[in-house]
């Protein structure tokens, strides 16, 4: 205000908007809610360990964040949309899901098998599934994978990682992911793994971020260039054709969906109970927010102690008791 003369009171008329903020372990939160008092931070896993033990990566994707959220809580797609066509043991594991036997056996017994069981319940603070896959030795391979309000997942990661994603609307039709992941001993990680896991970037990297709105963090292989499909690779290597990159292959299907697709001419199967319960809950508690009921977990920040895991078990095991243990280590015992 230099233009107005020093005895104008306006300066006490205006005012810059303002919201409290905390930081924890390298990341700012702002509070833009009505309460004088913000609520207490959600405990997820990789924000209470140290900023050492915590890797991090952020990529943008040009479609409505709820439209992303949900591929991540499908498990069968991933025995599609990423699939490798040398199905040997071991062969094309990312190292990011490779680092133990049991890791290696893991990823073969996710992949092996496209039609898994699934079993939707909900959460005190979201809905979780199990994804039930046979295994050798008339045993039950089950991953669990959670959904917590109002805009986190957690697949399961790794025998010493534990794996999460937060999915920020930019607007109704961009999204910017984040992807921390944290080792479960609490230990420091090495600097180049703490820039996040290995692979989730395709070779050809990001392009270059501009002073433009919603120029930050977009991948050089995209809509514009297809992707980088390669038709070579696509009948010989992969499924899609594209790079490596799980988020790459994502972000494409997710995309070309259209910004916000329409959701009257969707056709949802059994392996979408997740969605479908996780779009049904949503609904209830928009719809109790503006009755005035505090939504879930606002309040309970411990409920978000809950990562996704994976482990054999044996036939007729109930998952979510068997689980329930392990689901809330933040570290591992």
């Amino acid at each position: 205000m230099p233009n107005e003369p020093a005895e104008s009171d306006f300066k006490h008329k205006v005012q810059a908007v303002a919201y409290p903020t905390q930081e924890r372990n390298g990341i700012v939160w702002t509070y833009m809610g009505s309460r004088q008092t913000p609520p207490p931070l959600p405990e997820l896993g990789w924000s209470l360990v140290p900023a050492e033990a915590r890797q991090s990566l952020r990529y943008a994707r040009a479609c409505n964040w709820l439209q992303a959220l949900e591929g991540d809580i499908d498990s069968s797609h991933v025995n599609y949309l990423h699939r490798m066509f040398n199905q040997e043991p071991g062969a094309g594991i990312p190292r990011a899901f490779a680092q133990t036997s049991e890791d290696l056996r893991n990823f073969d017994l996710l992949r092996s098998h496209g039609t898994p069981t699934l079993q939707v319940l909900d959460t005190e603070v979201g809905v979780t599934y199990g994804a039930m896959r046979p295994a050798p030795g008339n045993t039950e391979f089950w991953r669990i994978t959670q959904f917590l309000m109002p805009f986190y997942t957690s697949i399961p990661g790794t025998s010493s990682m534990g794996s999460a994603k937060i999915w920020v609307p930019l607007d109704d039709e961009h999204t910017m992911i984040w992807e921390p992941s944290w080792n479960l001993a609490g230990t420091p990680l090495a600097p180049s793994d703490r820039l996040g896991r290995s692979g989730r970037v395709p070779a050809s990297g990001f392009l270059p971020a501009t002073t433009q709105p919603l120029s930050h963090w977009i991948f050089a292989d995209n809509a514009s260039n297809d992707y980088g499909i390669d038709r070579q690779r696509q009948k010989t290597v992969n499924y899609t054709g594209m790079d490596a990159s799980n988020p790459l292959q994502d972000g494409a299907i997710q995309e070309t969906m259209g910004a916000i697709l329409d959701r009257s001419i969707e056709h949802l199967g059994s392996a979408d109970a997740m969605i479908i319960r996780v779009r049904r809950r949503l609904l209830e508690l928009l719809q109790a927010h503006s009755e005035g009921t505090v939504p879930p977990g606002v309040d309970q920040p411990v409920a978000y102690r809950r990562r996704g895991v994976q482990l054999t078990l044996e036939p007729g095991s109930n998952w979510y008791q068997l689980t329930e243990e392990m689901v809330h280590q933040v570290v591992a015992s």
